[in-house]
């Protein structure tokens, strides 16, 4: 299992975040007042946060000063080394695609270095060769499949340019940590849509 542990909220360190606007709080502040924060923020050995800033920004709401935290070595997640008693469940989906990106910014930063710091030739090609590597060991380091990881990742992107559309899938994926049923959900509301702006007499688009 992953390590748990309680941090200071403020020495956690949140940084860059993928999530501009952390939303209406107040529904899972209720939760969280109810039941507990049922899955810890995930940081690394540094307190960096990699996962759960609404459940943090909650948690701060509510007056805590303390947080339960899972904390992940970036490092040896970044060389694709799991513990031999690791169990990926202890990530949710959504939490699995922060650690790929995270994973990501390290891969980009190695290849800057060996490209010598020209940012000039990190091409197009490089970026998706980073991207892919870090799929790879992220698939290694938790045991999950390479199209879990990439189905999810889709979920995820698209939760986050148009939230309102497929923000709850995210949600639906993390509750019942099925990452391809939601995959297939998206798949399904994408090509409804793709439907809708077709005009008729041009519908040839056909539902899986």
């Amino acid at each position: 299992m992953l390590p748990t542990n309680s941090m200071r909220i403020e020495e956690i360190q949140v940084g860059f975040r993928y999530r501009k606007e952390l939303g209406d709080l107040r529904t899972l502040a209720d939760s969280i007042s109810e039941v507990g924060l049922l899955h810890p923020v995930v940081v690394t050995p540094e307190g960096r946060l990699i996962a759960g800033q609404r459940r943090l920004g909650t948690c701060r709401l509510l007056g805590w000063d303390e947080v339960p935290v899972t904390v992940v070595d970036l490092y040896q997640a970044a060389r694709g080394e799991a513990h031999e008693n690791f169990v990926h469940k202890d990530l949710l989906p959504s939490e699995i695609v922060a650690l790929k990106r995270a994973i990501e910014l390290l891969e980009r930063r190695t290849a800057r270095e060996r490209q010598g710091s020209r940012t000039d030739l990190c091409l197009p090609a490089t970026v998706a060769e980073c991207q892919g590597a870090a799929r790879d060991k992220i698939a290694r380091y938790l045991g999950v499949g390479k199209t879990t990881i990439d189905r999810a990742e889709a979920v995820v992107e698209a939760a986050e340019e148009e939230p309102e559309e497929y923000g709850h899938l995210v949600e639906q994926m993390d509750r019942s940590g099925k990452v391809a049923g939601a995959y297939r959900r998206l798949e399904v509301l994408k090509q409804a849509r793709q439907l809708e702006a077709t005009p008729p007499g041009c519908r040839t688009v056909r539902f899986r």
